[in-house]
């Protein structure tokens, strides 16, 4: 990981730029596993080497064309803000919302 892609990580920890690049940061095992079982596109991942294999079989089962980019463990804890479980990190898209689907059937309720 380089110190210009940690820059990039921690900027995303701003709300004006994960609007202004459309990304968010998703730190944590549990929490990328269930990101790569979504429809959600994840630009990058991030995995330290004791991760990396069981991210990769996971990769396999389940036909995710994603390949994980293995950093040092303290390289992910200066680009995220988790003080443990920081063995993964992923940079997703965020997912468009469509309010024309919400509307179509008549059931969509806002609440402002």
């Amino acid at each position: 990981m380089t110190k210009n892609e940690i820059k990039f990580i921690r900027s995303l920890q701003q709300k004006k730029n994960r609007q202004a690049h459309n990304l968010f940061v998703v730190e944590g095992a549990k929490n990328v596993l269930e990101v790569l079982k979504s429809n959600w596109k994840v630009k990058s991942l991030f995995v330290t080497p004791e991760f990396e294999e069981e991210i990769t079989d996971f990769l396999k089962t389940e036909y995710i064309d994603i390949h994980p980019i293995v950093s040092k463990q303290a390289s992910l804890q200066q680009a995220g803000t988790f003080k443990t479980n920081n063995s993964v990190l992923a940079v997703v898209k965020i997912p468009e919302q469509n309010l024309e689907a919400i509307f179509k059937d008549g059931s969509g309720l806002i609440l402002a």
